[in-house]
């Protein structure tokens, strides 16, 4: 618990420094990465704008609704809340810790729809809580968690270096081409992500309805994943022609 606290811009120099000296890899074609991960492929374009040709930024941005500042304090409270917690200088601790904590986003991860038309029946549910734990629910360190619920809220894009907190004009210095694939029904993310995309000079958007809503990129709708798919290998084809030329 004493580790020293950390941002986003700090978990991508890490993932920088990985990559190019544990690595070597001197530039990347792409970087992907969704929900939170989208939020940091962006960021990592900002800090190192000529690292890699494109950017793929799925059921994410560099800016969230209001609503998800709430998550942050939300999961520390449930944390510091569990059992043998012990301001978290624990030996060991129960696996449902982090689970109780992360499930706090649960329902928000798809549409009311989604759940309606999907989770029907008492067996339907205990087939989806088994595959989401073995991935996601069950698999969370509590510590590790409180520490990343912390830095998400240090994670403000404008405060990169030479921006003075104006998150357009850091935005506008990205010159990765970027794809963002979404859905409006997604409630992690704001109305306006229209106007993130115009900020980024390079960047169009593939707009996705469906009532997987934040789960859309990530096989919650068969259909959506077809989308999903057919965008990426375009965007990748693209990134590629001009190598093979």
């Amino acid at each position: 618990m004493s580790f020293p606290a950390y941002n986003s811009r700090d978990m991508m120099r890490a993932q920088y420094k990985l990559v190019t000296e544990g690595l070597h890899l001197a530039h990347l074609l792409a970087v992907a990465g969704a929900s939170m991960g989208a939020d940091q492929a962006l960021q990592l374009a900002v800090l190192y704008p000529g690292f890699m040709d494109g950017i793929l930024s799925l059921s994410g941005g560099a800016l969230w609704s209001s609503g998800v500042l709430f998550f942050g304090p939300l999961m520390q409270s449930v944390i510091e809340s569990c059992a043998g917690w012990e301001n978290g200088n624990y030996e060991a601790i129960s696996s449902t810790c982090g689970a109780n904590a992360v499930s706090v986003l649960v329902p928000y991860f798809y549409t009311r729809d989604w759940w309606d038309t999907n989770i029907k029946t008492p067996e339907a549910f205990s087939r989806w809580r088994k595959e989401m734990g073995d991935y996601y629910l069950d698999v969370q360190d509590a510590r590790d968690l409180y520490h990343l619920s912390k830095a998400l809220g240090r994670a403000f894009i404008g405060d990169s270096p030479g921006f003075n907190g104006d998150a357009g004009a850091a935005l506008g210095s990205i010159r990765a081409r970027t794809l963002f694939i979404v859905s409006p029904q997604d409630p992690f993310l704001p109305r306006h992500m229209e106007a993130q995309v115009k900020l980024i000079p390079n960047a169009r958007m593939v707009s996705i309805d469906s009532i997987a809503g934040h789960f859309a990129c990530c096989g919650a709708d068969r259909q959506a994943t077809a989308v999903v798919s057919k965008a990426m290998r375009r965007f990748l084809g693209d990134l590629v022609r001009p190598r093979t030329r």
